[in-house]
């Protein structure tokens, strides 16, 4: 049987951090939302709500199954000018299964998607996803690429900011240091302190002023 999380009033004061150049304050804590995939509307909705009322307002909903979108769309309907919302370009649905997807037809289409379902007509964030190897790397930044499509988005007012999400200390430097974008979604937790690199990535975020969102903070129960 699945608990159902009901809203309750909590006695929290939450911390807000400047999110590099973009200015914008977000919750020292977020919300990713993948483990409340195939839950129901009611349970979903109390997560959703019950994170808003103790001052969460980062949530990363990179998820395309419409099903679920159209479940998180209703969870945060009426509470779009309280919620900053990062999508992520790159991630689909096909046949039933999550895809990292480059084509930039295919991206612009899950895209659209997302903002039809969520009732809204921007993301405040949108990142390029989960790139780690230096081939998709590049395939993502050419020109007429992923990057580029973003760009888009941002300059008409679809988004307001561009984010990379990966895991690899060197795409997600390059990216860092390329300017073109203003958020970084990496991992941050105790098992992956140690990796190579990681001080210089942090250092170069701190440089340029890129704004930096932790990514599996719990190492995926290591």
């Amino acid at each position: 049987m699945t608990a159902v999380v009901v809203p309750i009033s909590i006695p929290i004061m939450m911390e807000y951090r400047r999110l590099g150049k973009t200015e914008v304050m977000v919750s020292s804590i977020g919300l990713g939302t993948e483990y409340l995939i195939d839950l129901p509307q009611e349970h979903v909705s109390g997560v959703i709500h019950l994170a808003i009322e103790a001052g969460v307002n980062f949530f990363d909903v990179f998820w395309a199954k419409p099903e679920f979108r159209d479940i998180m769309g209703i969870a945060f309907d009426g509470y779009r000018d309280k919620v900053l919302l990062a999508a992520h370009l790159g991630s689909g649905h096909i046949d039933g299964q999550y895809q990292a997807i480059r084509d930039t037809e295919s991206c612009a289409a899950f895209f659209d998607d997302f903002l039809k379902r969520y009732k809204t007509e921007y993301a405040d964030f949108l990142f390029l996803h989960d790139s780690d190897g230096r081939e998709d790397y590049e395939e993502i930044m050419k020109p007429r690429g992923l990057k580029d499509l973003a760009l888009e988005y941002k300059e008409a007012g679809k988004t307001r900011f561009i984010g990379f999400s990966g895991h690899t200390v060197e795409t997600s430097l390059d990216a860092v240091r390329s300017g073109a974008i203003d958020v970084l979604m990496f991992p941050v937790n105790i098992a992956g302190n140690a990796v190579e690199g990681k001080q210089e990535l942090l250092r170069a975020c701190v440089e340029h002023d890129v704004g930096l969102v932790a990514m599996k903070v719990f190492a995926g129960g290591k």
